[in-house]
Parts: structure tokens; sequence; C-alpha cells
């Protein structure tokens, strides 16, 4: 699964993402593999808001921090814009994925997200318009890393959508927060599959750099 989430990128749904480069990799209290990322994307605006910022304001920088620990066998990430672009719209999106406790064959994302606007006098319309592009950017961002680990481990998906609902909005002063809690997905692996490819996800990993933690899969 984390070997995975590293090599995501590119992917047919990943148009919108221009770089990725790894910042820091080092083990954290033991087994617990820590990596930070930094990546940029494109940022798209609704037309009302077009006329309010200018061109460099589509492109966002995103600080991506993951944590893998191989004794606890969790895998959780953390991603935040950073920039100017915070001012506008600052989102921070947290998953944590586990094994999930009724099969353990299968595994659960949990996807937690942060919305708060600064910018005074449409911090709210761009906290709505922050909420919808986040719900479309779920479906999408999923559906490029189950390809990705379809490719590389020969999986069958399970999603399972519970929906997206607000439950904080914090007002005053043209500063608002919105915290968004979105749905699990399930991952089953198909295990006898993914052994014939674990060659080839080895190899991937190595071209890109990665660390090969398992000591018996040498």
């Amino acid at each position: 699964m984390a070997c995975g989430f590293w090599l995501r990128y590119p992917n047919p749904h990943s148009s919108h993402v221009l770089t990725e480069d790894v910042i820091t990799r080092e083990f954290r209290d033991g087994n617990k593999l820590y990596t930070k990322r930094l990546l940029t994307k494109t940022n798209s605006l609704p037309n009302w808001g077009r006329q309010f910022f200018s061109s460099k304001d589509r492109v966002v920088c995103v600080i991506e921090e993951s944590l893998f620990d191989s004794d606890a066998q969790t895998f959780t990430t953390r991603t935040r814009n950073v920039g100017f672009t915070t001012k506008i719209l600052d989102v921070v999106e947290t998953v944590v994925y586990n094994r999930d406790k009724n099969n353990g064959n299968l595994t659960t994302a949990d996807r937690q997200a942060t919305l708060s606007s600064h910018f005074l006098g449409l911090a709210y319309a761009l906290e709505q318009f922050g909420i919808r592009r986040f719900k479309k950017n779920c479906e999408t961002a999923t559906n490029g890393f189950l390809y990705v680990l379809n490719n590389l481990y020969a999986i069958a998906t399970q999603k399972n959508v519970l929906g997206v609902g607000t439950n904080v909005e914090i007002g005053g002063k043209g500063i608002s927060s919105t915290a968004i809690g979105i749905t699990k997905t399930k991952v089953g692996n198909k295990l006898n599959e993914a052994k014939e490819n674990l060659k080839k996800a080895k190899h991937l990993a190595k071209k890109s750099g990665l660390i090969v933690l398992a000591e018996n899969d040498k």
C-alpha cells in the first residue's frame, strides 16, 4: 500500500499534478518510515473568482507527509497546501490506512479534511467552492490510486462511499473554517497475483529511490 502511494503519479487521473520531489526520507522511532515530499498541482478557480486572482495563483505547492509503521501495520498521510494559496483556501487532509478489522485481506482508508479561508469578504464562498471541489477530487484521487495499485499488484478493489458532510463552521472577520469527514475505501489484495507482480513493484520502487523494508522479500 505504501509503495503504491509513493508511486501513484503519474496515472490517467493525475493530469493536474505537475511535479513531485522527495524532501526527506528517514526512519523514526525504530521501524517507522517518515517521508516528506513537495508536489505542485494546478488549482482550478470558479469563474467568479478569476477576476480576483492571477494565473500564477492556479499553481499550488503541496507538502505531503507520510508515516509507515511496520509494527502497527498502519500508514498515515497528511497533505497541506503552502504559500500564498493558504490565504485563499487552506486545505489539510489526513488519511489513515489500517488493516480491516473484519477481513485481514482488506485495507481501510479513513479520510478527514479541514478547509479554511482567510480571504476577507470571500471566505464563505471560497470554502463552499472548496468543499465541492474536494468531493470531486477525492473520487479522482481514489480512482488514480486504485489504478496504480491494480497495475502493481493486480488487486481487487471495493469502494464504499459513505458521503461527505460539514460539521464545523466558525465565522467572523472574514475568517471561517469547515471540517469535512470523508468515507472509507476498502482495498482487497489477491495475494497470489500480488506475489507474481512483486518483482515488478520492487523494480519500480528501486527505480524511484524508495526503500524496500521487507527483508524476507529480497
